[in-house]
């Protein structure tokens, strides 16, 4: 792939895989310019940071006559967007964002994360594993839906490219799109019911997965976490259907040599403050620690460093990457690995995973874009561990209605283990499935009003429901007190709150 000096204009730029497309293309070589709304997102830094100019619109006025080349969000469609049927009338190549990868991923040895929930954070650690000063000369590209956290003086890292020769791709499922890539190794965090409005139930998406694994390249290999009953089971088939593939399994829950465990005895005394310690059967004995905390984000780094791992072992000859003072071991496996968990230990986590984004007079404001109920019974569970006897006030924005009508109940018992939640309007995404005269997410903050008051298996204080972000924004500056977690959840750009809510409590403070 040579995008040296090709201009590449993105519609949507602002989306989380947009935006971190177009930062890759941009180390790559290419002049990337794009549109969007002019909403201000998280991505905003993130593009500006790279130099990449954003004009506001989709106006057709606003493709370069230089255009070589126009990729979309999936959200904007040729047929009603001005710009996008300007590009069809150039007769310039136009592709979707999932064409676009699966483009690039015939034209290198490819691996991809794909599973229900995790697999931004899975594959921003691979990805930030293997671009470690020490692995800068392995020649691969990376491609996920968020950037890794800036932390401790790092900037962000999102659309990584140290060559071209190896991709590493986020693979969704939604439409199937992960079908159409080509791919060699893949890891698979979870196989879960989830997009209700493509795949009918839970057998639909077991088949696309099993479609996924049946075209992964002859002798490539899948890794699948065992924590997740669909992905072990899918290991399962995979073991049946494909013996040319090697097949690794790892995870709490796991038996052979990736089980992971928490650490034990004399580590607990070297666990340095803040951090978790966990240890890998294979490498018993030798304690890795980790800044995120929770069982599933755990095993998204576990799974991130030994997909990084995998990765590196499987090109000809293949070079290990280790520091002069590394430990190495018999095997080259148990070597990478360690050293891999050994970096892990540093990773941030990725944008808009449990991010902390602003501390103000005692209150810590996260974001973080569990919609699913699996991921926010996970996120508030880990927010718990990590911050014990605190108040979690969460402001939800449900994405999509048909998610919210399919899980219903289920939203109702994961929100509940939240001590104060706002109920927000439900996100109008590009699937176009709100009607403002229905919104489900009345229905929902009715429905955990009721259970406040009805059960005793709840934390729920209060439940109120708000209609828009200045009423969520209000409610939130009068609910919070000193010690307080106030969690921005689901989808849109309701993160956004954190800092007007924060602007809200120190006008009040000042006398404004």
């Amino acid at each position: 792939m040579d995008f040296t000096g090709k201009h590449v204009f993105l519609v949507g730029i602002k989306g989380t895989g947009m935006a971190s497309l177009a930062v890759l293309l941009s180390h790559a070589g290419a002049d990337v310019t794009g549109c969007d709304t002019a909403e201000v997102f998280a991505t905003d830094a993130l593009l500006s940071d790279a130099a990449i100019p954003v004009s506001i619109g989709f106006d057709s006025v606003l493709l370069p006559a230089d255009a070589a080349l126009v990729v979309h969000s999936s959200a904007w469609k040729i047929e009603s967007c001005p710009v996008l049927a300007e590009a069809v009338r150039r007769g310039i190549e136009v592709l979707t964002y999932p064409r676009m990868l699966a483009a690039m991923s015939e034209q290198c040895v490819c691996y991809a994360v794909a599973g229900t929930h995790g697999k931004t954070t899975t594959t921003g650690c691979a990805a930030w594993l293997l671009s470690r000063p020490v692995r800068k000369e392995y020649p691969f590209f990376a491609l996920y839906g968020a950037a890794v956290q800036s932390r401790d003086g790092h900037p962000q890292v999102a659309g990584i490219w140290q060559g071209s020769e190896v991709g590493l791709l986020e693979a969704c499922e939604y439409e199937d799109h992960f079908l159409a890539y080509t791919v060699r190794g893949a890891l698979v965090t979870t196989v879960e019911h989830d997009h209700p409005d493509y795949f009918p139930n839970i057998a639909a998406v077991k088949a696309s997965f099993r479609t996924f694994v049946s075209h992964l390249a002859k002798n490539g290999f899948l890794i699948c976490c065992s924590d997740d009953a669909g992905a072990k089971e899918l290991a399962a088939w995979a073991k049946r259907n494909r013996p040319d593939l090697m097949v690794i399994q790892y995870g709490f829950r796991e038996n052979g040599p990736f089980a992971i465990r928490e650490a034990s005895g004399l580590w607990h005394r070297d666990i340095p403050a803040g951090k978790a310690g966990y240890e890998v059967a294979l490498l018993q004995g030798r304690c890795f620690f980790a800044q995120l905390f929770g069982r599933e984000l755990i095993g998204d780094i576990v799974g991130g460093a030994l997909l990084a791992t995998c990765m590196l072992l499987d090109r000809p000859n293949p070079r290990l990457y280790l520091e002069p003072d590394a430990l190495v071991c018999d095997e080259a496996l148990a070597t990478v690995l360690g050293a891999m968990l050994n970096d892990a230990s540093a990773f941030p986590g990725c944008i808009g995973r449990s991010e902390i984004v602003l501390e103000q007079d005692g209150i810590t404001y996260i974001d973080d874009y569990a919609h699913h109920p699996t991921e926010i019974r996970a996120t508030l569970a880990s927010l718990r561990m990590r911050f014990p006897s605190r108040t979690l006030v969460v402001a939800f924005s449900p994405h999509t209605a048909s998610r919210s009508k399919a899980y219903f109940d289920d939203f109702v018992a994961a929100l509940s283990q939240a001590d104060r939640v706002i109920v927000q309007a439900t996100y109008a995404s590009a699937r176009h499935d709100v009607s403002p005269n229905d919104d489900i997410s009345r229905a929902l903050a009715d429905a955990l009003s009721d259970r406040m008051l009805r059960s005793m298996r709840t934390r729920l204080a209060a439940v109120v429901y708000a209609q828009d972000d200045a009423q969520a924004a209000a409610i939130l500056a009068g609910w919070l007190q000193q010690g307080d977690l106030c969690i921005t959840m689901g989808a849109g750009n309701n993160r956004a709150l954190s800092l007007a809510v924060a602007r809200i409590r120190q006008e009040s403070h000042n006398g404004v």
